[in-house]
Formats: structure tokens, C-alpha cells, sequence
């Protein structure tokens, strides 16, 4: 008759509950990677990790039209006295501005003309602001098409 150590000896409840707690860790290991692996949650992931990229994106963009906003805002101040009225420098300037944009036939050579400097080149610093707001404006049409798209094709 063979005898059993004392250190190896277990019960049949021992082993029982090694078994399940074994089980169990198996269990939860192959639910964890069937959820990383598994094309639908795979999709889900993506699309959350898309959407918190477009909302920090609308975010950014919001606050720089806000800027642009703040920052007309503040020129248009400049043009008015505390009653709201036209300073008679500002009101000449805009009364020169609406005189060259009436010449050539109220095509768009009075445009180009305030985008122009004396020798014929662009004005950057006109022509940078105007195209940065488009370029905001049409990111932000950009993504709220694409956000719609997406709400589509759940």
C-alpha cells in the first residue's frame, strides 16, 4: 500500500476548488479576447476612438471661429464712438472702400483691388485670415457631414 506524504496529500474539496477557480481565470481570459478580437467590437472601439477625434476637432475649430468672432467684433468697436455711430474716419474709410468696390462695374475688381497692395501683389496678410476662416468653415461642414454619414450606417 502506497502512503501519502503529508505535503502532497489534498482533498478531493481542495482539487474541487483549484479546478473551478482555474476554470473560472480560463473563463474570463478567452471572454477579454473575444472581445478584443471580434470584428463588431473591434468596429465599436474605432468608431468611439473616431468620434472623440472629430469632437475635439469641432471643439478647436469652434473656439478659433469664436476668436475670428471676437476679433471682428473688437475692429467693428474700433469703427463706432460710445453711441454707436460711425467715427468720421471710419466713415470715410467706408465710404472709400464702397467707392473702389463699385468701380469696374461692380464686378470683382473692387475686391481684388483691397487684396492687392500699390505694385499688383497679394496681400497675405489679408488674404491668410479670409482663407483660414474658409478653411475652418468648411472642416467644420466637413465633419458634421461625415458625422451624419456615420449616424446613417448604424
Amino acid at each position: 500500500m502506497a502512503t501519502k506524504s503529508s505535503t502532497s496529500a489534498r482533498s478531493t474539496r481542495q482539487i474541487e476548488s483549484d479546478l473551478a477557480a482555474t476554470r473560472s481565470r480560463l473563463t474570463s481570459n478567452i471572454e477579454t479576447f473575444i472581445d478584443r478580437v471580434h470584428p463588431r467590437r473591434v468596429k465599436q472601439r474605432q468608431t468611439e476612438r473616431l468620434k472623440q477625434f472629430v469632437a475635439l476637432k469641432v471643439d478647436y475649430a469652434k473656439s478659433r471661429i469664436n476668436d475670428v468672432r471676437r476679433k471682428l467684433t473688437g475692429a467693428s468697436g474700433k469703427l463706432t464712438d460710445a453711441g454707436g455711430r460711425l467715427r468720421s474716419q471710419a466713415s470715410g474709410t467706408l465710404q472709400g472702400a464702397s467707392g473702389k468696390l463699385q468701380t469696374g462695374g461692380g464686378k470683382l475688381h473692387g475686391v481684388t483691388a483691397q487684396l492687392k497692395d500699390s505694385q499688383g501683389r497679394w496681400r497675405t496678410d489679408r488674404l491668410l485670415p479670409v482663407g483660414g476662416a474658409v478653411g475652418v468653415v468648411l472642416l467644420v461642414f466637413a465633419l458634421i457631414r461625415l458625422i451624419a454619414a456615420r449616424g446613417k450606417n448604424k
